[in-house]
């Protein structure tokens, strides 16, 4: 939202419609002009550009790691209420690594939600572990809300792209908007 604000500065004669989902959209079928989409697939007809990966973490409430027992390696997840994006499908599998020790820990829990946003309240109230981008977790975790869980243990950032259709490409205000977002969220090299 912020590179969002930031952009309507500069272009203020741009109309600007956001929809936020966590389902692929159909771009053309659907009329959007431009998507941000996590992940490795890209769908053949479109044009792309990468963004700075999504650093992921895992969390929980302070209440419910004082209720639970402790988690000290990955593998302490399969005892706990992880609470999982249901995009990851019905058995999801979280792969941490510390320098070359990559742990890969299948985790279940009560709770799926195709929305990251359900899962982060979730979480905040309680409910379980969850993994975020960190974009996400920064201001629960900053204000005591959520806690960060296996600090010394790395998970899989995600590929970040923004992706718009081939015939689009000659929009100048479509240019302006992927230019502007590549600039500001488009240091592939962080994260």
């Amino acid at each position: 939202m912020d590179v969002i604000a930031d952009y309507r500065e500069h272009y203020p004669e741009v109309d600007v419609e956001l929809s936020i989902t966590d389902r692929v959209v159909d771009l053309v079928d659907e009329g959007f002009h431009v998507a941000i989409r996590t992940g490795d697939e890209i769908h053949q007809d479109l044009i792309a550009r990468p963004l700075s990966p999504y650093r992921m973490l895992a969390c929980a409430s302070p209440a419910y790691l004082a209720s639970h027992p402790p988690i000290e390696k990955p593998q302490d997840l399969e005892g706990h209420q992880c609470l999982a994006f249901a995009q990851w499908g019905r058995h999801p599998v979280w792969r941490f690594q510390q320098g070359n020790d990559i742990r890969t820990v299948p985790v279940s829990g009560g709770f799926r939600s195709d929305s990251v946003l359900a899962l982060r309240r979730a979480a905040i109230n309680g409910q379980g572990v969850t993994v975020q981008a960190e974009t996400l977790v920064a201001e629960p975790i900053a204000n005591g809300q959520l806690q960060q869980v296996l600090p010394g243990w790395q998970l899989r950032a995600r590929p970040t792209l923004i992706v718009w259709p081939p015939h689009m490409r000659n929009s100048a205000k479509l240019r302006s908007f992927v230019d502007f977002v590549t600039e500001h969220m488009g240091d592939v090299n962080r994260g």
